[in-house]
């Protein structure tokens, strides 16, 4: 749900949408940022976990516009040799959801400029 602390979220708190936007289930504000997950689970039908994050690295890389090269071990997961990051759109919005769905790859993963980080998987723990 939008502008609730993750560590005070209980499942009663979690909203449900179809991947229109429709609510489904829940009574609070869905995230801003439900067009994002939507577009990767339009795009990608395996995907079974989307995880969105501004983690300090990716939110850094993202924010210089940089790619991150798979030089680590960690970025195999990501299935790319190189994670790529999408044009700059402003966050929660249906045109950051495009940006999105131009930079998808073949790669599980993408920087999305000045803002953080999208992953996909076959679960969320794999994403």
């Amino acid at each position: 749900p939008s502008g609730l602390d993750y560590f005070e979220t209980a499942a009663e708190d979690i909203v449900i949408l179809d991947l229109n936007g429709n609510l489904i289930e829940g009574s609070r504000k869905p995230s801003s940022e439900h067009a994002l997950h939507a577009t990767i689970y339009k795009l990608h039908p395996d995907a079974r976990g989307v995880v969105h994050a501004h983690s300090t690295y990716c939110t850094t890389f993202a924010c210089l516009k940089q790619p991150i090269e798979a030089v680590h071990y960690l970025l195999a997961g990501a299935q790319t040799s190189c994670v790529p990051c999408a044009d700059y759109a402003t966050y929660g919005t249906e045109a950051l959801a495009e940006k999105v769905s131009e930079a998808t790859g073949e790669g599980l993963a993408m920087l999305l400029a000045n803002h953080g980080m999208v992953a996909y998987g076959p679960s969320l723990s794999k994403a």
